[in-house]
């Protein structure tokens, strides 16, 4: 499956990561951190990179075929240091609902005005909106 990604790269500077997990990330309590989804053995990074706007379309299918054919062996969390512009499902999946939902609370009290741009989109956007 992996494989078969990296046989179909097109630009010289992309690639993937798998990066294996569990130890001390493991051990620690799911709810004590943002952090989640604790559980995963693995996490999968794939980083699509081209220079020329003309090949925007041909490098972000590229980079979605890895990663859906890599989904049926995922329980369906994510890292938000590794997404793109994804949407707000994908970054609430991150951290689940419980974490989301805290995380949205706690940059409300903390930072009402904030303005600058965060990319993704995490639980800290909404309130600027």
């Amino acid at each position: 499956m992996l494989a078969e990604g990296l046989a179909e790269v097109i630009s010289p500077i992309s690639d993937f990561k798998l990066q294996w997990l569990g130890g001390a990330i493991s051990r620690v309590a799911e709810e004590e951190t943002a952090y989640g989804h604790r559980e995963a053995p693995f996490v999968l990074n794939v980083n699509a990179r081209w220079e020329s706007p003309d090949d925007d379309e041909r490098e972000v299918a590229w980079t979605r075929r890895p990663w859906e054919r890599a989904t049926a062996y995922s329980h369906g969390g994510g890292y938000v240091n590794f997404m793109g512009e994804e949407g707000e499902d994908r970054v609430r999946a991150a951290y689940g609902d419980g974490k989301y939902a805290r995380l949205q609370s706690l940059k409300d009290r903390l930072r009402p005005r904030q303005r600058l741009p965060a990319e993704p989109e995490r639980p800290t956007q909404r309130s600027r909106r």
